[in-house]
């Protein structure tokens, strides 16, 4: 299927589409969002790709940028959707480089010299590929550069049964993980391939077994056959689009001197994306990797596979429940979210995941709205985990003890902006967000409740205390045992000093600063209010006048 497409000069999102029709032409006008969602269902069927014409061939790079963003969001059908930003994306020129070339271990150098490249896909390396893969022409080269795309049905219906289960098995190493190089339902069949990077690889000691190396020069014999794939000269301007994992791509020779120029992006599209469409790890600690990144993605369905996949292997390790948690939390999945929870705190065990899976229980349970039992949980928690360390130490970065009170506190739930869900401490203290990179530090918790610090014995190398507790009103208590704390380090520098905030109560604010040239403060008075009567209040503050 080709898309003929020109853009109207004075920029308004209406694009004509010429769609080549067996014997006839049609004509029908679509907007911009038109056009992606025919570029989405191209992708999602044979043969995989699709050709995009009438954009200028200018170094510009936004027509390229902007219209694969507009495929990722249009394909998208996650219950949050995934805007990937400009940084998210992968933009290359891709012309002929002697210096790249050159340059000894990069398996990809290939594709910088005028030698023909054999079909693969791109970002096989990746524990999840980019499902996008575009180039758009500038520069063409009429004397080679053929583009050859081998979608993966046409391969498969060229290997007998034995080839393609050695395919399925993850024996293939690229990059850091092995992987099958064939992958998902007969009904959605995926590829993961790049020959020079398996070889790459077993350079350095990782062989394979001689059936599986039989299986790869099979496929490669394969695919030396170009005549039974597409095959096609790109002119400037056009766009290819390809699912990266449904079809191999590839080009014929270059001349020697060619100035080809092509732009090429690489994106991660959830909606080209199915639930099977990731291998899934026989490790734990892999599949809460992978999850995380999935996340990131706004790939909750994939990610769930792999948590479901990672309590199946370990169902007794904290953080593996406490991730798994935290995923449900933060997709709205909240009495799923507590089951899982509960589980973590009955483990018979220190582990940081299990204080954390606390507040989150907690959290959850006062958003519900049984504050009590909230507050009992919350407690509870604090009182066995006094102190704790938020992430691995490592010895190289400088430690932070972070003060915190729990006196008239309680964790809840906040909504994002993005519609995820997350637990938050409120109550008397300031973030830290914009203040505290937690990737340069260590950071340790100091949790204060009633006199929970009484048997806490002496807190391991820490450089600097911040202190976030910021309401003496509320938090009068904890400020009062946080400043004998720190009495016990006075070597260590301190920001927000715990006694200082206890001079800043709102009537000792309306007393000091009034001391201060052209600040005017209103009197402040403290009142108890037993919450009966509120003319008895309105009395009270006339008497203070």
């Amino acid at each position: 299927m080709v898309l003929t497409v020109t853009v109207q000069s004075n920029n308004v999102p209406m694009i004509e589409i010429v769609r080549s029709l067996p014997g006839q032409d049609s004509f029908q006008v679509m907007t911009l969002n038109e056009l992606t969602t025919n570029i989405c269902e191209a992708l999602k069927h044979y043969p995989y790709y699709v050709v995009v014409n009438g954009f200028p061939p200018i170094q510009d790079r936004s027509h390229l940028i902007n219209l694969a963003r507009s495929v990722c969001v249009a394909s998208s059908s996650e219950p949050v959707g995934y805007v990937p930003s400009e940084d998210a994306m992968s933009f290359t020129k891709v012309y002929i480089s002697p210096e790249q070339a050159a340059r000894d271990g990069d398996a990809t150098r290939y594709s910088r010299t005028h030698l023909a490249l054999e079909p693969h896909t791109d970002s096989s390396y990746m524990a999840i590929p980019h499902e996008l893969v575009a180039f758009q022409c500038i520069t063409t080269d009429d004397q080679g550069g053929e583009s050859i795309v081998a979608p993966v049905d046409d391969i498969l219906e060229h290997l007998d049964a034995k080839v393609v289960a050695l395919l399925r098995e993850p024996v293939y190493t690229f990059g850091k993980g092995k992987y099958p190089i064939l992958s998902g339902s007969e009904s959605d069949r995926l590829f993961r391939y790049y020959r020079s990077q398996i070889d790459h690889t077993a350079k350095s000691g990782e062989q394979l077994s001689e059936q599986h190396q039989s299986a790869l020069n099979t496929l490669d014999t394969l695919l030396a056959q170009t005549h039974l794939f597409h095959q096609f000269h790109l002119k400037p301007g056009q766009i290819l689009f390809m699912h990266n994992r449904k079809v191999l791509h590839g080009r014929t020779e270059l001349s020697l001197n060619s100035d080809r120029l092509l732009h090429r992006v690489r994106l991660h599209v959830a909606g080209l994306s199915s639930k099977g469409s990731v291998y899934i790890p026989d490790n734990a600690e892999e599949c809460l990797e992978l999850a995380a990144g999935l996340e990131n993605l706004g790939r909750f369905e994939n990610a769930l596979e792999c948590y479901s996949n990672a309590i199946e292997l370990a169902p007794d390790v904290p953080r593996v429940l406490n991730e798994y948690g935290t995923f449900l939390l933060r997709t709205g999945q909240f009495n799923n979210a507590i089951q899982i929870f509960k589980e973590c705190a009955k483990l018979d065990s220190q582990e940081p995941e299990i204080y954390d899976s606390g507040l989150a229980l907690s959290s959850l349970t006062h958003y519900l709205g049984n504050e009590r039992e909230a507050q009992d949980i919350l407690e509870n928690v604090v009182k066995h985990y006094p102190y704790i360390m938020e992430k691995h130490h490592e010895s190289q970065k400088p430690t932070i003890l972070r003060l915190r009170g729990f006196e008239n506190a309680a964790y809840s739930i906040l909504e994002n902006l993005d519609g995820t869900y997350k637990k938050l401490l409120r109550g008397g203290h300031f973030a830290v967000t914009n203040l505290l990179d937690e990737e340069k530090y260590n950071v340790a918790l100091l949790n204060i409740f009633e006199n929970n610090l009484e048997t806490l014995g002496d807190i391991p190398d820490f450089n600097l205390i911040l202190n976030t507790i910021a309401c003496p009103d509320s938090k009068n208590a904890s400020l009062l045992v946080a400043t004998k704390f720190v009495n016990r380090y006075p070597h260590i520098p301190i920001i927000n000093p715990p006694d200082r905030v206890l001079k800043t109560t709102r009537e000792q604010n309306s007393l000091r600063l009034n001391t201060i040239s052209g600040i005017s403060f209103p009197k402040t008075e403290k009142i108890w209010w037993d919450g009966s009567s509120p003319v008895r209040i309105l009395d009270r503050v006339l008497e203070l006048g």
